[in-house]
């Protein structure tokens, strides 16, 4: 994962059932999804995201990995 002005670039490789994260706030709440069916790749994520703390949880069949992001302005 990189930043990138104010996108965030995930990168994910060998995933077999494809890339799915889920976005949260600071506060917990939920704030948005990303996936593919693509099994490596990249996404970007944070367009028009207002800056602050947040947390992408990737869903994975063996363990959730969770990262913290600050967008900054």
């Amino acid at each position: 994962m990189s930043a990138i002005g104010h996108e965030v670039v995930l990168r994910y490789h060998d995933k077999p059932g494809g890339f799915h994260a889920k976005i949260y706030d600071i506060s917990g709440k939920k704030c948005d999804e990303c996936h593919s069916n693509l099994t490596s790749g990249t996404l970007k994520w944070g367009e028009g995201i207002s800056p602050g703390v947040y947390f992408i949880r990737e869903e994975s069949k063996t363990s959730p990995e969770i990262q913290k992001v600050i967008l900054i302005e």
